[in-house]
């Protein structure tokens, strides 16, 4: 064997024994997967968050004579 197949079977030897059907994620446990997947989606979730906030703010803070006088919610019609 060559030095490239002992190292496979090496890393093949420490892989856990599924079964031919079982997908690895099917067999970790869900705080596992969540923690791992945390790493790379985090990102994501911040900006999400903050989006959500500056919208929920600028939603608050509109007023009823905001809207009438707004041009994008009255379209047809003159101020």
């Amino acid at each position: 064997m060559s030095g490239v197949q002992k190292e496979m079977s090496k890393v093949a030897a420490q892989m856990p024994k599924l079964s031919k059907h079982a997908h690895h994620l099917t067999t970790e446990p869900y705080l596992t997967t969540a923690a791992r997947e945390a790493q790379y989606m985090w990102p994501f979730l911040v900006g999400f968050a903050v989006t959500g906030a500056i919208f929920f703010n600028i939603a608050l803070g509109l007023t009823d004579e905001d809207i009438r006088k707004s041009k994008f919610s009255n379209p047809n019609q003159k101020h």
